[in-house]
């Protein structure tokens, strides 16, 4: 893919929650830690406000978001409706949260959070010291096609001790349901090499 054959998404910035309200969340959701989503997940409908959370996973073992590595941990989402927090530990609620999915703004972002991948709308993000397996990659972006949509991200292998980044193919249908097409290495950077994180 080219890097100038597809133009991004233009999606909406994300509403986050009060920071200065992560503190006491943490405490009541016995969460690890808490943070600012990233501003790429404003397309989703209803646009709550927004944090993403890190949970022991000996606290929480309902969820398909399990992170590798010696420290097990569950990402989940925690949206604010009105004056409530309430936390999405799964796919099926967050399927239930946003169904159906009807822009590309929104699949954008519902992707993003249904696989854990990521989106990279910078250019310069693919340094011309990095190792390329094929072609340097295309931007992320979004395309309807045939009543779905199709949209190009990212992961990265944090664990272990290769590190490459991976490029997706994610179908989201106006269901909410999503399925990867493809997803295949794409490149890595060499200062990572041998480095073993666990």
């Amino acid at each position: 893919m080219c890097i100038a054959c597809n133009v991004p998404v233009d999606y909406p910035t994300t509403i986050n929650i009060d920071s200065n309200m992560f503190k006491a969340l943490a405490i009541k959701f016995l969460a690890r830690e808490l943070w600012k989503a990233p501003d790429y997940l404003g397309g989703l409908e209803p646009a709550y406000p927004i944090a993403l959370a890190d949970i022991d996973c000996l606290i929480s073992r309902d969820t398909n978001w399990m992170s590798g590595g010696f420290i097990c941990s569950t990402p989940k989402i925690l949206i604010k409706k009105q004056n409530d927090y309430t936390l999405i530990s799964n796919r099926a609620e967050l399927k239930k949260t946003y169904a159906p999915i009807t822009s590309e703004q929104e699949a954008l972002s519902y992707a993003i959070l249904y696989t854990r991948f990521f989106a990279i709308f910078d250019i310069a993000f693919f340094k011309s010291s990095y190792t390329y397996f094929g072609e340097t990659p295309s931007i992320s972006y979004v395309k309807f096609e045939n009543g779905s949509y199709l949209v190009h991200l990212f992961s990265y292998q944090q664990f272990g001790c290769s590190h490459p980044y991976y490029s997706a193919l994610v179908k989201v249908y106006k269901s909410g349901d999503v399925e990867i097409l493809k997803k295949e290495v794409s490149f890595e950077d060499p200062k990572q090499s041998n480095l073993c994180v666990d």
